[in-house]
């Protein structure tokens, strides 16, 4: 069975090489390596890889994952802490740390990692494309962030953040760096 999902990588990997990266193709190959993930048992390797992996399978993601992230926003934001500054900002933002986890991936299951990181960075804006329809959220009570999701702007393509906060009438909003 995962002898057939590593197949299934490796194609999308080398049809999409000379090609423009799309929303299909980033869902795609991300259930692919979760599902990877999840019958080799390496969750705690890649947990960042993973996290994203759930997020963008689901149009609101509320479970532990996304409680654990908001609930360390939570605390950044108590602490006075930015986003743009916050150690913590690896859990949310797709940029090195999901770069190096995916990479490790890739040359750990052998699949083709010289070809995706000709487009690694494609690849990682489509996917923030795509998170815009996903917000994370939780219900904890116990946290004043209710949820956070991207914005993109449409004149500029630029992507910024939107952190709802429980019983606001305003949400903090911020941008931010994509360092890839």
């Amino acid at each position: 069975m995962d002898d057939d999902i590593l197949k299934k990588i490796e194609r999308i990997i080398k049809k999409y090489e000379n090609k423009d990266i799309d929303e299909c193709f980033v869902v795609y190959l991300l259930i692919e390596i979760r599902k990877l993930i999840d019958i080799k048992l390496v969750k705690n390797k890649y947990k960042i890889l993973y996290f994203f992996c759930n997020w963008v399978a689901h149009y609101e993601l509320s479970k532990k994952d996304a409680k654990e992230v908001l609930l360390t926003l939570n605390t950044e934001i108590i602490n006075g802490n930015s986003l743009a500054n916050s150690p913590n900002r690896q859990k949310l933002m797709p940029n090195l740390e999901f770069k190096k986890q995916i990479n490790e991936f890739f040359i750990d299951f052998k699949l083709p990692a010289d070809i995706f990181s000709n487009y690694v960075n494609k690849f990682i804006l489509k996917l923030i494309d795509v998170l815009i329809d996903c917000p994370l959220h939780t219900d904890n009570k116990e946290t004043f962030v209710e949820s956070f999701c991207f914005i993109k702007d449409v004149k500029s393509e630029q992507f910024s953040y939107s952190i709802k906060i429980r019983g606001a009438i305003n949400e903090l909003n911020g941008s931010f760096y994509i360092n890839i």
